[in-house]
């Protein structure tokens, strides 16, 4: 998609929310509701949480479920995210969270 492409419903440039290395535009996109946005956070966080979950829950043979958990407990608590550490720790925090109370 050209550089120039704007989403009309949002001031952000399309290209330039899912390209940039960094969460914070993308993020911004998400909390206006940006379902694409959404789509290409879980994208990108996929290979972390996964990560996460199968080094706290290695038997786990259909992890979807705790993944779900984990991405509702991301989205839910977005608010709450205040830039005070890399977002890809926070993410990482939650999913070995939500990790541990499946083990309870």
């Amino acid at each position: 998609m050209p550089e120039s492409v704007h989403d009309t419903s949002h001031s952000l440039p399309i290209t330039e929310a899912f390209s940039n290395p960094d969460f914070s535009i993308l993020l911004a996109r998400v909390k206006q509701r940006d379902e694409a946005a959404a789509r290409t956070l879980v994208e990108r966080l996929h290979p972390l949480v996964a990560k996460v979950v199968h080094a706290h829950l290695p038997r786990r043979d259909d992890p979807e479920d705790l993944f779900q958990d984990i991405y509702m407990k991301v989205f839910s608590k977005l608010g709450q995210y205040r830039d005070m550490a890399a977002f890809e720790h926070w993410v990482a925090r939650i999913a070995r969270n939500t990790c541990f109370d499946r083990l309870r």
